[in-house]
């Protein structure tokens, strides 16, 4: 934000989350003061290259157990769960990576001109065009940024979508679909099986407007709202989410990324400061504003909890109570009827 100077432990704690979720930990170099002699491409490639070599570890586990001498000892039941599972943990493993691996691939790609020189932006020691960084770049570009979403959309499409759910209806090999790759849509109603792909295609769109076009201008920031705006609408008009508390997650969540980028362009064109608003009250506003998808969520979970121990809790205690209820009437009964009660 221009012109906002925040809290310093709000940007250690920004950029250390950063960090996490953007997995930049993975390629820096450590305290030791010691490296392999590469560069940022080279580090890049190694992390390229282990994931990729992660991913593949689910399908080479599966091919091990079924083509392996110990085949025989495997019952088929056993080998078709792992087969769900391993395809289950690689779907999850493309969702959670897919973010921080275009991120970046963007950087191997993006150039910038410092001391007369093109160069790298993420990393101004490697001359733009560097064959190593260009070839990493490009084919995990394919590779990830574009082809999960190939991937997710093809999956969902012959296995997941309302054409395959009449195809396969009654036959037992839905339910094994929804085990492989409910991860992508089973929080979704049946009729936006494909939104787990718009959510993809944001998150792609926003890296690439972050990344290709500069920073802090105003191309940026337009392209910025009109990508997450586009996106808000059709959430809002859609609300798609199997569960309204969902919904009012994510809507919050959007709704408040698409104020900080309006509040960003306000204070781009020097709107609060013509109307005199300090730095201080334009600080806790934003971080009301970045704040408010913790509280819903907070306030969600509490619910959950609620209804998880105290209604359960009284469900059970009101149940109990009628069950003995019952039996103490039955013992009652049964001492009225033998005259136990009288000969006592």
């Amino acid at each position: 934000m221009p012109n906002l100077e925040w809290p310093k432990e709000f940007k250690d704690m920004s950029r250390e989350m950063s960090s996490i979720i953007n997995m930049e930990f993975a390629t820096e170099f450590g305290d030791a003061n010691c490296s392999l002699g590469s560069n940022y491409c080279f580090r890049i490639m190694l992390f390229m290259c282990s994931v990729l070599s992660f991913q593949l570890a689910f399908p080479a586990c599966v091919a091990l157990a079924r083509y392996s001498p110990l085949r025989k000892r495997i019952s088929q039941e056993r080998l078709d769960t792992l087969l769900d599972r391993a395809l289950h943990g690689m779907n999850i493993a493309m969702m959670a990576l897919h973010a921080p691996i275009s991120k970046k691939v963007a950087s191997l790609l993006v150039c910038t001109w410092y001391n007369d020189v093109h160069v790298i932006d993420a990393a101004k020691t490697i001359e733009c065009g560097n064959p190593v960084c260009v070839t990493t770049g490009l084919v995990f570009f394919f590779l990830y940024t574009l082809g999960i979403p190939v991937y997710v959309w093809l999956t969902l499409y012959y296995t997941l979508s309302p054409w395959a759910r009449e195809k396969y209806k009654g036959s037992p090999m839905m339910a094994r679909f929804k085990a492989r790759h409910g991860f992508f849509c089973g929080k979704y109603e049946i009729d936006f099986w494909y939104y787990e792909l718009l959510q993809i295609t944001q998150r792609t769109l926003l890296i690439a407007v972050a990344s290709f076009i500069q920073r802090g201008s105003y191309a940026q920031l337009f392209a910025k709202l009109l990508i997450s705006g586009g996106f808000f609408v059709y959430l809002v008009r859609s609300a798609p989410f199997n569960s309204e508390k969902m919904d009012l997650l994510v809507t919050t969540n959007h709704f408040c990324t698409l104020a900080t980028l309006w509040f960003a362009l306000m204070m781009k064109i020097g709107f609060f400061e013509e109307e005199g608003v300090p730095e201080d009250v334009m600080s806790r506003m934003l971080m009301a504003i970045m704040f408010l998808p913790l509280l819903v969520a907070l306030y969600i979970i509490s619910g959950a909890l609620y209804e998880a121990c105290f209604v359960s809790c009284v469900n059970a205690c009101v149940k109990g109570s009628r069950t003995g209820y019952r039996a103490a009437k039955k013992v009652s009964a049964f001492a009225d009827r033998y005259g136990i009660m009288k000969s006592v």
